[in-house]
């Protein structure tokens, strides 16, 4: 598979709590109606993450060259992320504002949406840890982005973008019929996909030792 695809993979997967900031301003804006200014943030938001990866990727090699042991710690953090997060999902109870209660608040430019998603992708610090153990937890899969980082980074930036203009479609069309506990099952199945990766990461690096 191209890495431009498996960049696409991990954009896709990455983006998906719901419960993350950015996710939750563009539900917001899904639920009020204003479509526009969530794929606003969305493209704000997918851009830093692309280019949080690709810092990642031009810095990972150097440092797992000198450092071959961080390469190892990150495998296992990369494990632990997964399951973590696939956790969160199983745990995590929906609750979104309701459509009423934002479409009476004044709606922003898109520029302003814009800039706000990539803000809050951008002073993250979470971010750019979270690529490293994601980047190093796929090579663990056997996977292999350093073939080509910026076609890797692009394909982050369309996942990212993807998942939340599917996510934001999805809200959109069905946003006076959507229940918190639908939501709920989709994540739990996710959650259950999640955990099994990490532990597929974990054992894979523990036969190695």
């Amino acid at each position: 598979m191209p890495a431009t695809a498996w960049g696409f993979l991990l954009g896709w997967v990455a983006s998906m709590p719901i419960a993350g900031a950015v996710s939750i301003f563009i539900a917001q804006r899904g639920l009020a109606g204003w479509w526009r200014n969530g794929l606003a943030m969305a493209t704000g938001s997918a851009i830093i993450e692309g280019t949080w990866c690709l810092f990642v990727l031009a810095g990972a090699t150097q440092i797992l060259d000198r450092w071959p042991v961080v390469g190892d710690i990150a495998r296992w953090a990369g494990g632990g992320v997964l399951v973590c997060l696939g956790f969160y999902f199983l745990r995590r109870h929906t609750s979104l504002p309701t459509a009423g209660r934002l479409a009476a608040s004044p709606r922003r430019s898109l520029v302003a949406d814009l800039r706000n998603g990539a803000v809050l992708v951008a002073m993250n610090p979470l971010v750019p840890v979270n690529w490293l153990a994601l980047v190093t937890a796929a090579t663990a899969l056997g996977l292999d982005p350093d073939v080509s980082p910026p076609l890797f980074a692009g394909g982050v930036v369309l996942g990212v973008f993807s998942w939340f203009a599917t996510m934001l479609w999805v809200i959109s069309s069905v946003r006076h019929r959507l229940s918190a506990r639908q939501i709920d099952r989709v994540m739990h199945v996710l959650g259950a996909i999640l955990v099994l990766t990490g532990v597929l990461v974990v054992l894979r690096q523990a036969t190695h030792l």
